[in-house]
């Protein structure tokens, strides 16, 4: 079976950005025909798909989790959200999420919630800097 892969964005102007201005940068990845673009707000969606229904489930919301463009995002990484994501996941499924630098009270949540997984690692990286003359 191919794959499929849901991107959902809350706002339309970065699906349009993706479809227009970085096609170019991104191969026209959204044009793919496995790609499904919903552009809705995930913390809703992700109460509305069916149970076990992903191998993975990559949340790149904000720039970690503290909701900056929507307070509501903030409930995605709560306990009763990363429970929601978990019961999105096939049952070896993986949760990955981005986050712009560490946040040890992400990671304090994670073992103290009872979403049934544990933490595999935390990687940080940086941007290669410019090279010098």
């Amino acid at each position: 079976m191919d794959a499929q892969v849901d991107v959902v964005e809350l706002l339309p102007k970065v699906v349009e950005w993706n479809r227009n201005l970085l096609k170019d940068l991104n191969g026209a990845l959204l044009d793919d025909p496995r790609v499904k673009v919903i552009e809705a707000d995930a913390v809703e969606r992700n109460k509305q798909d069916d149970a076990q229904s992903y191998d993975v489930v990559i949340l790149d919301v904000e720039n970690g989790p503290t909701g900056m463009v929507k307070a509501t995002n903030n409930s995605l990484y709560s306990h009763k959200g990363l429970r929601t994501v978990r019961k999105l996941l096939k049952p070896s499924g993986c949760a990955i999420f981005w986050s712009a630098c560490e946040d040890p009270t992400l990671r304090h949540g994670w073992k103290q919630s009872d979403s049934g997984w544990g933490i595999s690692g935390q990687k940080s990286m940086r941007a290669p800097s410019a090279p010098t003359k």
